[in-house]
C-alpha cells in the first residue's frame, strides 16, 4: 500500500520505524519489541491475541487426573502397598489426603511470573519450584509409613524403604501443579485464557489465499500494526478523509473489526498516553 488512501498506513510503519530507532534498534520495533515501551507490547498483544474464558469443565478434569496420579505415585513408590490390611490402608490414606488438600503447597512468586500465550507454562512453573523444601510432606506420611513398614522392614533383612529419595521434588511439583489449577479454578471468573485474534486469524487466511503480496505478508508483525494504526487514524479522525483512511477497511478480512477494533485503539490510546508522559511526543 502506498500513495492517495494509504497515508495513514504508512504513517504506521514511519511511526513503527521511529520507535524502534528510540529503543536503539536499527529495524522497525515491531521486529522485537520484547524489552521495549511496555504499552507498545500492550497494543501488540491487543492486535495478536484475545481472551477467552477458562473452561471450568477443562480444569475440574485435570484437577482429578491430577489427583489421581499423584495417589499413583505415591502408591507406587511405597513398597506393600496392596499388601497393607484394612486398618493400615485406612490410616495411610487419610495421611495421603491431608497432603492432597493441602492449599498451602504452591509455587513461589507466581503472581510474578509472565509468559506469552505460547510459552509452555508448566515448564516455567517447573523452573520457578526448584527450591521448594518438603517438611509438610516428610512430617505428615513419614511416621504413618515408618509405623506401617518398620516390622515388614525387618522380616525381610534389608530397608526397602528409603523416605528422603530424590523422587519428592517430583511429588512437590505435581502437588505444586494441582494447587495452582485449584487456584485457577476457584478464580475463573477473573481469568482468562488468550487465542489468536480474529484479525491475525484471517491475516494467516489472506497469506494462502491472496498470494500476490507473499505467503508472509498479511501476518507479519509491522503489517499487522500498519493496518491496525490506519483504522485506529480512521476511526479517531473524526471525519472522513480518502487520502487518509480511504483504503483502512478496503480488504474485507485484512483489518480488525468490532470489539477487537475497540479494544485495539483503547491500546493504541495508552500507547500515546504514554509516549507524551515521556515528552517523546508532543501538542503542537
Amino acid at each position: 500500500m502506498n500513495g492517495a488512501g494509504s497515508l495513514a498506513h504508512e504513517w504506521g510503519h514511519a511511526f513503527d520505524y521511529f520507535l524502534g530507532q528510540l529503543s536503539g534498534l536499527k529495524c522497525y520495533l515491531t521486529d522485537d519489541y520484547s524489552n521495549s515501551i511496555p504499552s507498545f507490547a500492550e497494543v501488540m498483544v491487543a492486535i495478536k491475541t484475545q481472551p477467552k474464558k477458562v473452561d471450568t469443565d477443562f480444569l475440574k478434569r485435570v484437577i482429578l487426573s491430577w489427583k489421581e496420579e499423584i495417589t499413583n505415585i505415591f502408591q507406587e513408590q511405597f513398597l506393600y502397598y496392596r499388601n497393607l490390611n484394612q486398618q493400615e490402608k485406612t490410616e495411610y490414606n487419610s495421611a495421603l489426603d491431608k497432603i492432597l488438600n493441602n492449599r498451602k503447597i504452591t509455587f513461589p512468586n507466581l503472581v510474578n511470573i509472565k509468559y506469552e500465550p505460547n510459552d509452555n507454562i508448566v515448564n516455567i512453573l517447573k523452573d520457578k519450584m526448584k527450591n521448594i523444601e518438603v517438611p509438610f510432606i516428610v512430617d505428615t506420611i513419614f511416621p504413618v509409613l515408618d509405623r506401617i513398614y518398620s516390622a515388614r522392614n525387618d522380616m525381610i533383612g534389608r530397608n526397602q524403604f528409603k523416605p528422603y529419595n530424590s523422587y519428592y521434588r517430583t511429588i512437590i511439583y505435581d502437588l505444586c501443579l494441582l494447587n495452582f489449577f485449584r487456584d485457577r479454578l476457584d478464580n475463573a471468573d477473573n481469568e482468562y485464557d488468550f487465542i489468536p485474534s480474529n484479525y491475525l486469524t484471517d491475516a494467516e487466511y489472506l497469506n494462502k489465499t491472496a498470494t500476490r503480496m507473499g505467503d508472509s505478508y498479511w501476518n507479519s508483525e509491522c503489517e499487522l500494526f500498519a493496518r491496525a494504526f490506519a483504522c485506529y487514524v480512521k476511526d479517531r479522525l473524526g471525519r472522513r478523509s480518502d487520502y487518509l483512511v480511504g483504503h483502512a477497511d478496503s480488504i474485507e478480512c485484512g483489518s480488525p473489526k468490532g470489539k477487537e477494533r475497540e479494544k485495539i485503539n483503547l491500546a493504541f490510546d495508552k500507547l500515546f498516553e504514554d509516549l507524551k508522559r515521556r515528552n517523546i511526543l508532543h501538542k503542537r
